[in-house]
């Protein structure tokens, strides 16, 4: 007899706290899953498409480790399954564990592009199942083993690319339905014929294979309808797949309401003719891979590059409009600072500087650049985001130096700074609670709703707080929610002394938390960025020390009304410190303050509504 299976799938995001990486959290993976369940339904009974649900979206952006695992362990679940990347596998890790404390019955499944052989995730004993690869048909049927009571496989993996033409499209099947302002994620094709070393994806999908075109139409009546923001095309290099004319001239005539585009592809492909039908169809940016202008690392990765036409395709580019996004890698073999500021000093002479993307080298499990690191000499991370540390040409301190000049010549901040909240914006979780407030005192009251912790916490105290308090708030929330981002905010009329709220943040600080690695190379007092503290300071005076003497706080500034019209309060707002705003102000000075922070608008904090 078949057994009916309640199955709950959930991506957990990008740890952050700007929401730049929104996206993150977009279950594509897991859509792709369900929506090739539903269009099987009719061959295949043994699974039930309604019995298949995908964390929703709230849930998944905004939710704490406590809150993600009471919904995943509801009595009804018999599996669990995971769609596992570099930002999120120990933290999905830690919530199987949890999982199979509370549900030791319940079946856990991991799939992702971090579940390759030789991981340490694969030895998991709270796992019971991985799926490797394209997941569509192997998750399928490890489901109809399941519901017919079969042997369950270890490993579901299959060595025979999908054909993409029998898959369906998630949102066409409503699976996926985007809000206003939402993205939609387009694959026309899978595959790269480029063999870059330091990728895994050309070296497990090297052949092309493509989507049924008959998608497109309907996809973007649906991006029209739902007035997304943006169809991101992502394809690993757009123009690579034959037909490119005729594509283009298609989603020309497709996109009658100019929804954005965006995509990755090669400059040198570029022509005035692909030019201008971009821009007929809406193409407004492109990211481009250059990774670097050094020969030997370029042969040393397998990367072709023609300077000459990748400048011919930035200025065709350039003269229509769509801005070319290049990425550049820090930290490849044979790259030496001085090779690295000639690369960079490149793009600023071609005016690509100001949307250039700079990512440090990953050695990416199963990549051949991880398997060759070394005879490179090269050094690196064990855990995600597996950054290379160090080369015969690139020290620890060059990499941190090499950021240094990167900000000084953009005039940017290479790491965003991390930043608090001073409001609970989402109905039912908790990411600002205000310890100076008496029914608030009740540490025993405060912990008795740690299901409802978001996955990011600003906690604000004064002088009056008790410490042991705080530690044991900190002790609790560790364990309970670890994966979560904490941001002390002490107000106080002096400088926090570093000593005693070290002490503070060890109760606090989650030391394997993927968001502390992604900062290793930032020059910083605290040295922690998964829980930060700031000062909050009403006297300029105790602001404008913190510009001149190192502290171990980040100091924020409680604005005071008028302040921007008086002289000295404008010259030390023009160094745009944070600023939080607590009272109603005048529309010309919030309109002057807006001015003032323009491109830092998200260093003024709001707790009342203007």
């Amino acid at each position: 007899m078949m057994q009916e299976n309640s199955v709950k799938l959930v991506q957990l995001p990008i740890p952050d706290v700007y929401d730049i990486v929104k996206n993150s959290s977009i279950p594509l993976a897991a859509s792709y899953l369900k929506a090739y369940i539903k269009s099987n339904e009719s061959k295949d009974h043994a699974i039930q498409n309604e019995l298949i649900s995908i964390i929703n979206s709230s849930l998944a952006k905004n939710g704490g480790d406590e809150a993600i695992l009471k919904w995943l362990s509801s009595q009804e679940t018999n599996v669990a399954g995971f769609t596992s990347y570099m930002w999120n596998i120990e933290r999905s890790q830690y919530i199987a564990k949890k999982l199979k404390e509370i549900r030791p019955d319940i079946q856990i499944v991991f799939g992702g592009p971090e579940i390759y052989p030789g991981q340490p995730v694969m030895d998991n004993p709270n796992i019971d199942t991985f799926v490797i690869g394209e997941g569509e048909v192997l998750f399928s049927q490890y489901l109809n083993d399941l519901s017919n009571h079969k042997k369950l496989q270890r490993i579901y993996k299959s060595d025979i690319p999908l054909n993409l033409e029998t898959l369906p499209n998630p949102y066409l099947e409503g699976v996926l339905t985007p809000a206003k302002g939402d993205s939609i994620y387009l694959e026309t094709l899978r595959g790269c014929p480029y063999p870059c070393k330091f990728c895994f994806y050309s070296k497990s999908h090297s052949n092309l294979r493509y989507f049924s075109t008959e998608h497109l139409a309907p996809l973007f009546e649906l991006g029209h309808k739902n007035n997304v923001s943006e169809i991101y095309l992502m394809d690993p290099s757009f123009n690579v797949a034959p037909g490119l004319i005729d594509r283009l001239k298609t989603i020309a005539r497709l996109n009658k309401t100019s929804i954005p585009i965006h995509t990755e592809m090669r400059l040198e492909s570029v022509t005035p003719e692909i030019a201008d039908l971009m821009k007929a169809a809406g193409f407004i940016s492109v990211e481009v891979g250059l990774q670097t202008t050094n020969k030997k690392s370029l042969d040393a990765i397998k990367r072709s590059w023609n300077k000459k036409k990748f400048i011919e395709g930035a200025q065709i580019l350039r003269e229509r409009g769509i801005e070319a996004k290049t990425g550049v890698i820090l930290g490849l073999p044979h790259d030496t600072p001085e090779s690295f500021q000639k690369t960079i000093d490149f793009l600023i002479d071609l005016d690509l500087h100001y949307s250039m993307e700079i990512y440090f080298l990953s050695m990416l499990p199963g990549t051949v650049l991880r398997e060759e690191a070394q005879n490179y000499g090269m050094t690196f991370m064990s855990q995600p985001p597996y950054y290379v540390t160090e080369t015969p040409h690139f020290t620890s301190n060059d990499f941190k130096y090499s950021i240094e000049l990167i900000e000084q010549k953009l005039e940017a901040e290479f790491f965003p700074p991390v930043i608090p909240r001073f409001i609970n914006s989402e109905e039912g979780f908790i990411h600002y609670i205000d310890l100076r407030k008496a029914e608030n005192k009740s540490v025993d009251g405060f912990l008795a709703n740690t299901h409802q912790i978001g996955n990011q916490l600003t906690i604000r105290v004064d002088d009056s707080i008790d410490k042991r308090e705080l530690k044991k708030i900190g002790i609790k929330l560790l364990e309970t929610n670890p994966f979560t981002l904490f941001q002390i905010v002490i107000e106080s009329g002096r400088i926090p002394e570093e000593k005693e709220w070290k002490e503070v943040s060890d109760c606090f600080f989650n030391s394997h938390h993927y968001y502390n690695r992604l900062h290793y190379f930032k020059i910083d007092n605290q040295e922690r960025f998964s829980v930060r503290f700031f000062h909050l300071v009403s006297d300029i005076k105790l602001l404008d020390s913190y510009f001149y003497d190192s502290q171990y706080c980040d100091p924020i500034l409680l604005y005071s009304n008028q302040l921007i019209n008086k002289t000295k309060g404008r010259e030390l707002l023009k160094q745009n410190p944070f600023l939080l705003i607590e009272n109603n102000i005048p529309s010309d000075e919030l309109n002057k303050l807006k001015r003032l922070y323009s491109g830092y608008e998200n260093y003024i904090f709001f707790k009342i509504i203007n």
